[in-house]
């Protein structure tokens, strides 16, 4: 690879570590970040700037100066799931208790981190003893790594699949999900799944060639650096994002089947008079929870309500009102002097992206399509 470009390579990877530590230190000093979620945060954005600062540091030829410097334990492999997957945890429940075995999962980072620790001194107190040692620690470092790609991917499809219940959570419970919407952490895994991937891709080479190139991990240690600035970004200009308050408890992520009562039909009229007569729909902030005490019902049961009966989650079952009423609106005359989004407001929307984005989901086209379509109709 041209130098120009390695050079390039590695101001970016270390510009990188230095926010990363910047931004660690910012959630461990401040009080303002003071929720376990952010702790495992700035964990893991200190391992993960610590491995970026050693690699571009012995791409640059420090390590080469300074050969004790290339086996010291700055490669925490084994730790970077293990922290983001707590982060992510926190993040989502924030009155999560880790549990006893749980602790169990930093013997890996214990090991890894113990043997890079032997290998520095024995390069340094027993230089000729060393000699014999540097192949079979080669060989043992590569293997680690492999299995560390191997325990890195487990933890994102455990993570990936947390997320996506988490979702289906926000479905079940809450007809306004855009203020507690975790795309944005979904979009930092699945780059982190790239990442991964690139990994995997050069060093399962390198087992399989026995051959060592280091431009196969650039873009690897240039991702890492990149999400470091994104996480700048977003910690700076969306601080929300990192400190998210769920001011309500989800269901537990288990669902059990409910049994529908006798009754059933008779809850179900009940729910869609509230929804038709009450228009309970009206209400931004109407939930689950809300609907259960107005009906009587626990939430389970009600949840299994709409299931059998709708086929649909809460979201869709009481936006299906609020899309059919702005329809309702949009074709009457007495709402002529509302804006298209007066109208979505009024009929239980919290915002303008909601509301877009809901009705053409229902609907297959925009309100103010709708509402083009019913005047050209109408003349």
């Amino acid at each position: 690879m041209p130098l120009l470009a390695v050079n390039a390579f590695n101001i970016l990877i270390l510009l990188g570590s230095i926010q990363g530590f910047m931004l660690a230190f910012v959630f461990l000093g401040s009080k303002k970040y003071t929720k376990k979620s952010n702790s495992f945060l700035a964990i893991l954005l200190i391992v993960i700037s610590t491995l970026s600062l050693a690699n571009g540091l012995r791409d640059m030829g420090v390590w080469a100066a300074y050969p004790f410097l290339r086996y010291m334990p700055t490669h925490w492999l084994f730790l970077i799931p293990v922290t983001l997957y707590y982060f992510v945890q926190f993040l989502l429940f924030p009155k999560y208790k880790i549990k006893s075995w749980e602790y169990l999962l930093i013997i890996p980072t214990i090991i890894e981190v113990g043997f890079q620790i032997y290998a520095t001194f024995i390069n340094i107190t027993q230089p000729e003893q060393w000699l014999e040692f540097r192949t079979q620690y080669f060989r043992i470092d590569l293997w680690m790594e492999v299995l560390a790609i191997v325990f890195c991917f487990i933890f994102l499809v455990i993570i990936y699949k947390k997320l996506n219940n988490y979702e289906q959570s926000l479905l079940d419970n809450f007809a306004q999900i855009e203020e507690k919407s975790i795309a944005w952490l979904k979009k930092i895994i699945l780059a982190v799944f790239v990442i991964w991937a690139l990994w995997a891709v050069a060093h399962i080479g390198q087992l399989y060639t026995n051959v060592y190139k280091k431009a196969y991990l650039y873009p690897s240690w240039v991702g890492m650096a990149l999400i470091i600035y994104y996480l700048a970004y977003a910690t700076y200009l969306r601080r929300d994002i990192f400190d998210p308050i769920i001011e309500e408890e989800l269901p537990k992520e288990e669902k059990i089947e409910v049994q529908l009562s006798s009754k059933a039909d008779q809850h179900y009229n009940r729910l869609i008079a509230f929804m038709e007569l009450d228009k309970m729909y009206e209400s931004p902030d109407l939930n689950m929870a809300k609907l259960a005490e107005k009906s009587g019902l626990s939430k389970g049961y009600l949840s299994q309500i709409l299931n059998q009966k709708e086929g649909k989650h809460f979201f869709d079952f009481v936006n299906h009102y609020r899309v059919e009423a702005v329809k309702q609106k949009l074709m009457d005359p007495k709402y002529d002097h509302f804006s298209i989004l007066g109208v979505g407001l009024d009929s239980g929307f919290k915002s303008k992206s909601t509301f877009n984005a809901v009705f053409k989901k229902m609907t297959g086209e925009t309100p103010s399509a709708f509402k083009k379509r019913q005047n050209s109709l109408k003349s």
